[in-house]
């Protein structure tokens, strides 16, 4: 198992900057430590890219539409980058919710008779920060029950060069070449083909894996 300060020696070398045996200096080492840390931050964000898919339950309050997803909000676990399914279920009943963006799930919020359900049917969720805002309707019942949402989550940060690396097979060689990319191009002014094409198709094998599953239309409530 690889450490992070491995990886960086070697996108080092790949970046055709130290030769074998040679290391960077712990300057260039933290710099491209830095580096490695925003690579996997804007990895996160792509969502064909990233891998950490999660689902998780939560429970609802009986009339509360709003919620608030973050470290500390009322879905107390990390902010996601964007939510991908939903159901709603109380004791052995469930029902697949629409998931829809915050503005398109506010059209369908009509409830002039107040309402209420067991089971809602809609989730809206938008991009708010460092809080991820959530709509839940039809508002739920006396009873409520608990919503199951499957989303994708931010990659944890490397917190230390000596960390052990342990990723999903493919990630090292793309974050490896993404790495070496910018090291030719602070170190060199440039940057080779080869290396360019490495990391291009090294990330886009990590966008293979996730194509299919991300590329279905959004859940639908019968």
């Amino acid at each position: 198992m690889a450490t992070v300060q491995e990886l960086i020696y070697s996108a080092f070398r790949l970046a055709n900057v130290t030769a074998s045996g040679e290391t960077p200096s712990s300057t260039a080492r933290d710099d491209a430590f830095a580096e490695l840390n925003r690579l996997l931050s804007s990895f996160s964000a792509e969502q064909l890219v990233c891998y950490n898919h999660v689902s998780e339950s939560f429970s609802l309050s009986s009339g509360t539409m709003t919620y608030t997803w973050s470290s500390g909000g009322t879905w107390n676990s990390a902010r996601p980058v964007k939510v991908t399914g939903a159901t709603a279920i109380s004791g052995s009943f469930s029902r697949a919710m629409r998931v829809l963006p915050m503005h398109e799930a506010r059209k369908l919020t009509d409830n002039p008779d107040g309402v209420t359900a067991a089971l809602p049917s809609v989730l809206g969720w938008d991009q708010g920060f460092s809080s991820m805002n959530i709509l839940i309707f039809p508002p739920p019942n006396a009873s409520p029950g608990t919503v199951t949402v499957n989303s994708i989550k931010p990659i944890t940060a490397f917190s230390a060069v000596s960390d052990n690396i342990t990723l999903p097979p493919g990630w090292e060689l793309a974050l490896r070449a993404n790495l070496a990319v910018w090291i030719e191009q602070e170190w060199n002014g440039a940057v080779r083909d080869g290396t360019a094409g490495l990391a291009q198709s090294s990330k886009a094998a990590l966008v293979q894996v996730n194509q299919e599953l991300l590329a279905q239309p959004e859940q639908v409530a019968a």
